[in-house]
């Protein structure tokens, strides 16, 4: 029996090549825009209004990760694929640790570092109704979270297809400071007022610590987008610069504590684009019923067949059947089938070698 054969072709995914044109899309849209709005400011000003926050060609420019991410998807996996991608959004699962870092630990950092910075007292809370706090909260959730359809959406599981985390992390966290630069020399942005270096310094600290965040998330979008949000909370007093040097001292602490897996080249999000659960018949179904009716097959025929066809070894005992599947993980991965029951079958056979 030769289960290869039965088994559902592999669905489309952006490859690490991709991430230079979606780093040339991000960059160019962005960069480009600063360049027009440098070059023509009278023609940009009369045309969109002076350069802030809710200008549309800075939100456009925000946007340009997302919009590089969803021109990536929908040509390489087309609507389906898109709509596949976007299911990382809900992924809501998240271990404890991580949800107390982001909803108490992440406002701490905040209110601890304009405290000793002195400005914690010193200015007036910016917003007099709850409604105008409400509005502001709401433009933030859709302003700089929506970055992260593309630097955690796509570029941060390429990296990790070929890098352990950290260095993934430290990746993203020095380009994602970078293409900020801009920002820094236009007036009426949120950044125009601080400095460059403490910034860059904060984002690379900030992508170490987002990776293993965004790797216990299974790849969550709508966590790293929440993770970003409260980076921008306008209920936080801002502490420049001293709030990026907490971040950095964070950082250390949370490649300390993750040390294991954040060396760990197996143990990063590398899928873009999710794969539909579906059956050996191909139709949408149970991922569970695929792996049973696959490993059914591998057992009671003995074989467990390649790719092309050819068998990769014989188990004789229904004990040494099961520690066949250690000895081909390509099948399986190739399969693109859910992994955990491959695990669950090799915990039961810890006697293989």
């Amino acid at each position: 029996m030769n289960i290869s054969s039965q088994l559902p072709e592999r669905q489309a995914d952006l490859s690490v090549r991709d991430a230079v044109p979606f780093l040339m899309i991000t960059f160019g849209l962005a960069w480009g825009i600063f360049m027009i709005a440098v070059t023509f400011p009278d023609a940009v000003g009369a045309i969109f209004g002076e350069i802030s926050a809710s200008n549309p060609l800075f939100l456009m420019a925000v946007y340009s990760p997302a919009f590089a991410a969803f021109a990536l998807v929908l040509r390489v996996a087309g609507w389906r694929g898109l709509i596949r991608y976007l299911k990382r959004l809900l992924l809501w699962r998240s271990p404890a640790p991580w949800l107390l870092f982001v909803f108490l630990g992440i406002p701490a950092v905040y209110v601890i570092a304009a405290f000793f910075q002195g400005s914690l007292w010193e200015s007036e809370f910016p917003y007099s109704t709850l409604g105008a706090l409400l509005g502001a909260m709401g433009f933030m959730l859709i302003l700089g979270p929506v970055e992260e359809f593309g630097w955690r959406g796509v570029l941060q599981p390429l990296l990790q297809r070929r890098l352990a985390p950290i260095w993934s992390g430290l990746i993203v966290g020095f380009i994602w400071g970078v293409w900020h630069l801009p920002a820094f020399l236009l007036s009426g942005t949120p950044q125009g007022g601080w400095d460059f270096g403490p910034f860059l310094l904060g984002a690379i600290a900030i992508g170490v610590i987002l990776t293993p965040f965004f790797n216990a998330t299974g790849g969550s979008i709508l966590w790293a987008a929440l993770f970003h949000f409260q980076l921008n909370n306008p209920l936080w007093p801002d502490a420049q610069p001293l709030d990026m040097y907490l971040f950095a001292a964070i950082a250390v602490v949370v490649v300390w504590l993750n040390h294991e897996t954040m060396f760990d080249r197996k143990a990063g999000v590398t899928t873009v684009i999710p794969e539909e659960r579906t059956t050996l018949g191909g139709t949408t179904g149970s991922a569970s019923q695929s792996w049973m009716r696959v490993t059914r097959g591998v057992i009671n025929s003995g074989i467990i067949g390649s790719k092309d066809g050819t068998s990769l070894g014989v188990c004789r005992p229904w004990r040494s059947r099961m520690c066949c599947l250690n000895r081909a993980p390509d099948l399986f991965r190739n399969a693109a089938l859910i992994s955990d029951h491959a695990d669950r079958l090799r915990a039961r056979c810890r006697s293989c070698q």
